[in-house]
C-alpha cells in the first residue's frame, strides 16, 4: 500500500492489521515450540522403553527401531 496518499484512518486500519498478523504468526510459533517440546518427550519415552518399538511407512519400510527392539531382533 502506499503510505504517502493514505489517510490517517486508512493508515490505523492497516497498523491494526499488520497486528493481527502479528498475533496470529506469534501464536503459530507457540504452538510449533509446544509440539517440538511434545515430540521431544514422546522420543525420549520411546527410545527408553523396555519394550521394543519399530515404526514402519505404509509399504512395511522400517524407519526407526529403539534400542530394546535392536536387542530382541538383533
Amino acid at each position: 500500500m502506499d503510505t504517502d496518499k493514505m489517510s490517517r484512518d486508512e493508515l490505523a486500519r492497516e497498523v491494526e492489521s499488520l497486528r493481527e498478523k502479528l498475533r496470529f504468526y506469534e501464536s503459530i510459533g507457540s504452538l510449533y515450540k509446544q509440539a517440538e517440546q511434545d515430540l521431544k518427550v514422546m522420543e525420549k519415552a520411546v527410545d527408553s522403553s523396555f519394550n521394543g518399538i519399530a515404526f514402519t511407512d505404509l509399504d512395511n519400510n522400517i524407519m526407526y527401531v529403539n534400542v530394546s527392539f535392536r536387542r530382541m531382533w538383533g
